[in-house]
């Protein structure tokens, strides 16, 4: 809210190794319009992270009425944090001017499990360089695990469907077995209870190509 100058600084740098496209920059990024609730919220769920941009002033920063921003549940800055931390998106303070991480109390209820994300400072020239270079590296390889992840994650269900199939495969075999042994059965049974005639049947068994029959006999 109150660094303006660094966030485009950042945003600079940071689109020199990502394309605009994959960056989302608050109310820069929504068209006239738009309302900007539904906007940030369905940007944010797009989103593999999200960069929470802390200064001095972040917690004090006041509406036109004079108002606290971050107590107005339809703050755009509120709204982005709330949605990246609902869905578990990484969300990364970074704490830039010096400042430290707020207090949870000083936040609104649904912010506060943001003081318990892993934060970054930006310090000033001849630092920011060497700051920034360690973000765009650790959002490299958050987005790296994010893509490693995802192929685990259909390797996995491929696994799984091979068990399926594989299960129903020993079901339908078994299946077949118990038919075939049932229909074995009754083939029996009905030689046992109607008995051919015992001269006739000597008499094709001991032919070339005998009936089925003879095996049992």
């Amino acid at each position: 809210m109150d660094s303006a100058d660094i966030t485009g600084r950042m945003f600079d740098h940071l689109t020199r190794r990502f394309t605009r496209d994959d960056l989302f920059k608050d109310v820069d990024s929504i068209p006239l319009g738009i309302d900007f609730r539904k906007s940030i919220s369905d940007a944010v769920q797009s989103c593999d992270v999200v960069l929470a941009v802390i200064g001095r002033n972040w917690l004090c920063v006041k509406d036109h009425q004079g108002n606290l921003r971050l107590s107005n549940p339809d703050d755009f800055i509120r709204i982005e944090l709330e949605t990246g931390l609902e869905r578990n998106i990484p969300v990364i303070p970074v704490l830039v001017g010096g400042t430290d991480m707020p207090a949870m109390e000083a936040l609104p209820i649904s912010l506060q499990p943001l003081v318990y994300r892993h934060a970054i400072s930006l310090r000033p020239d001849p630092d920011f360089n060497a700051d920034i270079q360690r973000l765009i590296k650790a959002l490299t390889e958050i987005l790296q695990r994010k893509n490693i992840a995802k192929r685990i994650l259909i390797a996995f269900n491929f696994s799984v469907l091979k068990s399926k199939l594989l299960s129903r495969f020993v079901i339908y075999t078994v299946i077949a077995m118990l038919l075939f042994v049932v229909f074995i059965g009754s083939y029996l049974g009905y030689l046992r209870f109607f008995p051919h005639n015992q001269s006739g049947d000597l008499d094709k068994c001991n032919r070339p190509n005998p009936p089925v029959s003879c095996l049992f006999k």
